[in-house]
């Protein structure tokens, strides 16, 4: 379940945010070890996470949002208690456990958009507000630091059309029709 919760955060949006809370810098097997950190923390603020990684900057980021041991709990009990490796044989089910556990899951708008540092403070303003020093975006922008390698064809193609148009939340729905 916890590899399958990890694989349904593998969002580029949440990776912009855990660029934020690891102070500017969050490399793949970081973003591993991020993922591990949110879901520690419980399943409400990793399904707010997921929803909006912005409210992240309620969250206390101890251990530098880094939990690299906690990927490795369940397979080690299970090899302790039956000998055998949580990973021999399992496509099968992890993808019915994928589909299981996705259902529970609100994707907000832009979870899965590679933000930029031109786009962050839009995107981010309470993580920016609370991890960024003044004059950071800035700095980046001036030296043309990105946060992600532009030449990759994954993230070219998410970039496509620009970041989505943040809206707020909808209170009021109409179920006109019914």
């Amino acid at each position: 379940m916890l590899h399958g919760y990890q694989k349904l955060a593998n969002q580029f949006g949440l990776w912009s945010a855990a660029t934020l809370m690891c102070g500017n810098d969050c490399s793949d097997d970081g973003f591993i070890d991020f993922r591990a950190w949110l879901i520690a923390q419980s399943n409400e603020v990793y399904l707010a996470a997921l929803a909006d990684p912005d409210s992240l900057a309620d969250v206390e980021a101890y251990g530098g949002c880094q939990f690299e041991e906690f990927t490795y709990v369940g397979d080690k009990a299970l090899e302790t208690m039956t000998g055998q490796s949580a990973y021999d044989g399992t496509d099968a089910a992890f993808d019915i456990l994928l589909e299981e556990l996705r259902q529970g899951i609100t994707y907000g708008v832009g979870i899965n958009y590679p933000y930029e540092w031109d786009e962050i403070t839009d995107r981010f303003p309470r993580l920016c507000e609370k991890y960024l020093e003044p004059g950071t975006v800035d700095f980046m922008l001036q030296y043309n630091h990105t946060m992600w390698f532009l030449d990759n064809q994954n993230i070219q193609k998410a970039r496509k059309g620009g970041p989505p148009e943040q809206t707020p939340p909808q209170t009021h729905i109409e179920m006109g029709g019914m």
